[in-house]
């Protein structure tokens, strides 16, 4: 796809949560695919890559697609995300937020440069952690994301458009 290779990373959370990412930049997006994931003696079988793109728009807007099914809803409505839940692969998933992110740049956002070295990913990283935390803080988990989660059903707002 022309995606330049930024870097290579593993965390290790307070959950013992391992997992292995690979960093990579496209035009103004910051492409991550978590190689391997494994919670404690528990091993996510069979392996499915989780790809995740992010845009960052200089008006606070941010749009992320992932290939998997997101249960919570997020509590901030400058940041946008869709899920494609289907066997699409890197390709699939990066038309599909390149659609959402051409509609924004449309209507005038702006993007800033994707993420270009492993400290700018880690500062974006702990940013995002940050911003999460407060925000699962005003808004906990609830029983609509329960239920969401249990049946492994995505939200109806982050289907794909």
């Amino acid at each position: 796809m022309g995606a330049k290779h930024i870097c290579d990373f593993s965390i290790t959370a307070k959950q013992l949560v391992v997992d292995a990412n690979r960093a990579y930049s496209l035009g103004d997006s910051t492409i991550m695919i978590g190689l391997l994931k494994k919670h404690e003696n528990f091993a996510f079988f069979p392996a499915k890559p989780v790809i995740a793109i992010s845009t960052r728009f200089r008006n606070g807007l941010r749009h992320n697609k992932v290939n998997q099914p997101m249960y919570r809803r997020w509590p901030k409505p400058e940041f946008t995300a869709r899920c494609l839940l289907s066997e699409g692969g890197p390709a699939d998933v990066f038309a599909l937020h390149r659609r959402r992110v051409d509609r924004l740049i449309a209507s005038g956002a702006v993007p800033l440069p994707a993420a270009s070295s492993l400290d700018e990913v880690l500062k974006r990283l702990k940013e995002e952690n940050e911003e999460s935390r407060e925000a699962w803080k005003k808004s906990p988990y609830g029983w609509g994301d329960a239920i969401h989660q249990a049946f492994r059903v995505c939200r109806s707002e982050y289907l794909a458009d």
